[in-house]
């Protein structure tokens, strides 16, 4: 058979999922699957912001990193920091934000115009999800962080006493 990750394998053209949630989706073959709402904390269909960019996008070579401008916008500093916005174009990762400002990571060539629609978006586990705590501790394909730097639960500096969340993001 063949074994490109051990959350994912293939043997004689079948194939087995572990540790996933896929909302109305189909109840893959493997073990710890779950097909229910994996509750997320600001998922695409319920974003957590949106609305369009009063001035165009520019970025900022000296830092590597986009400004973009909502000023209707009235967002606590750093409200938004670790999130994922979406907007015409691509995926930018939020690093900081003031007020009406958003500071992110991104693809330096997709610069938005003023008028296009953003969202922001948090894939993170919300409470009581049933992601939470239910991930695989033994994976051996794992950094010490998540896709935004957060620990893993058993990783140095993560709580020891958790257990690794399912999904890409460790939940808040």
């Amino acid at each position: 058979g063949i074994t490109a990750d051990p959350l994912l394998t293939a043997t004689g053209g079948t194939f087995a999922v572990t540790y996933s949630v896929i909302e109305n989706g189909v109840l893959l073959p493997g073990s710890h699957n779950h097909d229910t709402d994996p509750q997320l904390l600001g998922p695409p269909e319920a974003p957590l912001a949106t609305g369009t960019w009063s001035a165009a996008t520019t970025y900022q070579d000296e830092f590597a990193y986009h400004v973009f401008e909502d000023a209707t916008a009235n967002w606590t500093v750093n409200e938004h920091r670790r999130r994922l916005l979406r907007t015409p174009g691509g995926w930018f990762w939020v690093v900081s934000n003031d007020a009406t400002h958003l500071y992110a990571y991104g693809d330096p060539d997709v610069l938005p115009a003023a008028g296009a629609a953003y969202a922001l978006l948090d894939f993170r586990p919300a409470a009581g999800s049933v992601c939470v705590d239910r991930g695989n501790d033994q994976a051996p394909l794992r950094l010490g962080v998540d896709f935004l730097d957060v620990p893993w639960a058993d990783a140095p500096g993560g709580d020891a006493t958790r257990i690794t969340d399912i999904g890409a993001f460790e939940g808040g």
